[in-house]
């Protein structure tokens, strides 16, 4: 069996390439109880989160958060230690305050706004018009 405890996963060291999709597309079977994504964003808070929670002085500043872990480990090691030391990274952080950190130690990790798409607009307008004046048309007077 490849799956020894569902929160460890997969031995990704025992995988060769391209074997992680048969293992989350087969997850039930080998008691995965999560899917691909969250898989991957274990494979990032353990590569870079569980270095840093080996030394005593940063484990008891990283977050319990699921989510929260996962955005640090966006970082890498050498700009999560550094959130670290300036006292941006405690355990109290939820989600949305760990994106803003990462973001504001790796600029690269903020989203571009969506570039405003004209004949979208018009199209989803168009269609949001059809769909008021058809139900003012079955609507009783």
């Amino acid at each position: 069996m490849l799956v020894e405890n569902p929160l460890n996963a997969v031995d990704a060291q025992v995988l060769k390439r391209g074997k992680w999709e048969q293992v989350f597309r087969e997850r039930r079977e080998n008691g995965l109880p999560y899917g691909k994504t969250t898989g991957k964003k274990w494979d990032s808070i353990g590569g870079v989160c569980g270095p840093i929670g080996q030394e005593p002085d940063h484990l008891h500043k990283l977050p319990g958060s699921f989510e929260a872990l996962y955005q640090l480990s966006r970082l890498g090691p050498t700009l999560l230690r550094r959130a670290i030391q300036d006292g941006a990274v405690h355990p109290g952080l939820n989600e949305t305050t760990a994106r803003e950190v990462a973001q504001q130690y790796n600029p690269k990790l903020k989203r571009r706004p969506r570039q405003f798409n004209t004949r979208r607009f018009l199209a989803k307008t168009q269609a949001g018009l059809g769909l008021l004046l058809a139900s003012k048309r079955l609507a009783p007077i």
